[in-house]
This record gives structure tokens, C-alpha cells and sequence, in this order.
């Protein structure tokens, strides 16, 4: 920094305020960019990245772009429509991570922001307003409710034809496997039935009701899809290793 013609230190607290923010959240500016892994993703999405700026920025250095449509203002999806053909993936979460918290009364998780019948086809029309433009540059989180096998498959029965609809567009249709009374591989047979088509794409939640990477391994092992999205995985998570492990062999993407 020049002021004056003296030449000193930037003082500007708000660079030490992000630079502690930073490191209470896993990263330290020392640290490389990005860490040894098992395996490389075929994609990492920076999540939550909703306004029309972030999406123009993350996209103009090349990077793939996360936005959950609770957020995405119309500017901002005017931008995603923006990227098409340049080879910037977009992830697109319906927000259903935000319906339910945990309730240490309940034992469980708890609906404290319910998504409607209205919500969801609103939500549906977005997505296909994105799978049109976008095609397979689309990555869409299906119809859920996180914790919650019964209520999801119920959801994905529901708005099935939207969601085959998306999937003929072209879109990558991800489908959260919720842990609950059958098994994920099982889940993922219902799943198959109530859509119709197979080639949609598992994801394991990583943050509310997760799967352990020990799950999300002995689900490779049986289903053998061609390809895993892991639901909320930082790179810098300290499990990230043990959830990367399975797919080093690149048998299954991720």
C-alpha cells in the first residue's frame, strides 16, 4: 500500500477479519490451493454461490458453480443460463438441506421449513428452464426430504415425470440416498423402480443425516454406479480421505 508516497503495511481490518474467518473454517493461506487426495473429482462445485457476481466470477476462472434455488435471484439464473457451452458444470440444490434440523428432543430431525406442493413445482420449473439451457452442464438435486427414506422416495413418486423430463433434456439428475430401514443399495433399486430409467446419479449427503465413508464404500461395492456425487464434501474435510478411498481405483467417478 502507497499512501502519501510512503510505502507500509495494508492496515484494512476487514483482510484480518476474512484471513481469521478463514482459518476457523479449515483454511489457513499457507495451505496449498488444493490437498492430496485419492483420487481427483471430475468436478468440485463452490457451493452457494447464488449472486449474479459470484457466478460470473467463479465461471470467468474457470470454476464449477453451486447455487440452491431458495437463494438464486433472477439475475442469477440469468448468469447460469449464461454459461452455456463453456464448459462450466452447475450444481443446482433445491434447498432442501434447510427443511429440517435436528431435535436432540425429537431423537431426530424435525420439518422447521417445509417445502410445499407449490415449492416444488416451482422449484421443478427452474430446473427445467436450466435443463434446457444447460443440458448435461446441469447437475439437479431431485426431489428429498433429508433424513427421511418414506418422505423421499414419496417426493421422487410424485414429480417422477418432471424429474424423467429433466433427465431427457439431458440434465445429470442427482438423487440424495437418505439412510434409513432399507439399505442404500436397496433405496437405490426403489429409486430405479419409481423413475424409470437407472442412470441418475447417486449422492450421499456428507453434512445432515450423512453417510459414513464405510456406507458410502459398501455401496460402491454392490451398486457399482458409474459415477458418485458426495453431497456437501469440503476438499479440506478431515474425513475426506476415507470418503475418496473408493473410488481410486476410477471403476466409479466422483
Amino acid at each position: 500500500q502507497v499512501r502519501d508516497g510512503v510505502r507500509g503495511e495494508i492496515t484494512d481490518g476487514r483482510l484480518e477479519t476474512l484471513r481469521l474467518a478463514a482459518i476457523e473454517n479449515g483454511l489457513d493461506v499457507q495451505d496449498p490451493a488444493w490437498p492430496t487426495l485419492p483420487t481427483d473429482p471430475t468436478a468440485y462445485f463452490a457451493s452457494g454461490s447464488n449472486l449474479a457476481v459470484e457466478i460470473k466470477g467463479l465461471a470467468a476462472a474457470g470454476a464449477d458453480v453451486g447455487v440452491a434455488v431458495p437463494e438464486l435471484t433472477e439475475s442469477g439464473e440469468a448468469e447460469l443460463h449464461a454459461l452455456a457451452g463453456d464448459g462450466v458444470l452447475v450444481f443446482v440444490d433445491s434447498g432442501a438441506f434447510s427443511e429440517v434440523e435436528f431435535s436432540p428432543e425429537a431423537g431426530g430431525f424435525v420439518v422447521t421449513k417445509e417445502i410445499t406442493g407449490a415449492d416444488w413445482l416451482e422449484i421443478l420449473a427452474l430446473y427445467r428452464r436450466l435443463a434446457v439451457t444447460l443440458g448435461s452442464q446441469a447437475f439437479l438435486v431431485a426431489p428429498d426430504r433429508v433424513g427421511d427414506q418414506a418422505v423421499s422416495l414419496e417426493r421422487l413418486e410424485r414429480y417422477a415425470p418432471q424429474v424423467r423430463e429433466l433427465h431427457q433434456l439431458g440434465a445429470r439428475v442427482l438423487v440424495p440416498c437418505q439412510k434409513g430401514e432399507l439399505t442404500l443399495a436397496e433405496y437405490a433399486a426403489q429409486v430405479d423402480r419409481v423413475l424409470g430409467f437407472t442412470d441418475w446419479v447417486p449422492s450421499m449427503p456428507c453434512k445432515k443425516a450423512a453417510t459414513t465413508a464405510a456406507e458410502v464404500a459398501a455401496f460402491v461395492e454392490e451398486r457399482k454406479p458409474a459415477h458418485v456425487h458426495l453431497l456437501g464434501l469440503g476438499i479440506r474435510n478431515r474425513q475426506g480421505a476415507a470418503y475418496l478411498a473408493p473410488f481410486a481405483s476410477e471403476a466409479t467417478t466422483v
